[in-house]
């Protein structure tokens, strides 16, 4: 992707952290592990629903996830929401 300054930057997911209150006994269905489909779909809605403007509500746009069944379309949602 082109970054902020105009250079090539590469797509990565975050590091991965664990949850404060993590629960052993947490199922592995519940866990959200961004993967770099699932960043660079964040990123996609982030910049659909803001306009480019990375915080700015003013501008909010709507933002439809298509895809077929079990192609993480949920999570990615709930990733997004959790940010």
């Amino acid at each position: 992707m082109l970054n902020a300054s105009g250079k090539w930057e590469v797509w990565k997911p975050e590091e991965f952290k664990v949850p404060k209150g993590f629960d052993i006994a947490l199922k592995f269905p519940q866990l959200l592990i961004p993967t770099l489909d699932s960043v660079r779909a964040v990123y996609l809605m982030e910049t659909m629903l803001f306009s480019g403007e990375e915080g700015d509500a003013s501008e909010k746009k709507n933002v439809l996830v298509l895809g077929d069944g079990g192609t993480a379309k949920s999570s990615t949602v709930l990733m997004f929401c959790a940010k």
